[in-house]
């Protein structure tokens, strides 16, 4: 999954997916791009900007990896690697309409603000503890995984 960190002549934005309503699996929900490994894949960070690439258009020529968060377990199964990307001022991305829905950016001012985000406590699944934060931004709910992503995001560079 790639996390992309967009610098905008104004400042620096994560750039967030809404999933198409017609998607088999999180439908309608908030990510960040990103998708399974494929056979062709070298890696987790090729994983991730392919998957950039086909959902948002976006050249993986045109990404500055940065490294690695920790892995985020979902609720569901599966563990998602987080590849943080930096990307230059981008014009609009030509997403898929097949898989995005809508794509926005959130500043990171925005999200670090303490009355943006609400801590809706932890729900154990099979035995396991999840935290639940979420970020209320730009006319969205970022919840789930994604949320967990965007707060580890935060600490790791100091806004949380």
């Amino acid at each position: 999954m790639l996390v992309p960190v967009i610098r905008r002549r104004h400042g620096v934005a994560l750039g967030y997916t809404v999933r198409h309503d017609e998607m088999p699996t999180h439908a309608g929900q908030i990510s960040f791009p990103g998708g399974c490994r494929a056979a062709g894949d070298a890696d987790l960070t090729a994983t991730a900007l392919r998957e950039a690439a086909e959902e948002l258009g976006l050249e993986p020529a045109d990404v500055e990896v940065a490294g690695r968060i920790d892995d985020v377990p979902s609720t569901v199964g599966f563990v998602i690697t987080p590849v943080v990307g930096w990307i230059d001022d981008p014009p609009a991305f030509p997403a898929d309409p097949r898989e995005v829905q809508l794509y926005f950016e959130v500043d990171l001012e925005e999200l670090a603000a303490p009355a943006n985000f609400v801590d809706a406590g932890e729900r154990e699944i099979a035995g396991h503890q999840y935290p639940l934060p979420e970020y209320h931004v730009a006319g969205q709910r970022i919840w789930g995984a994604t949320a967990r992503i965007t707060q580890r995001f935060l600490e790791v560079v100091g806004l949380a």
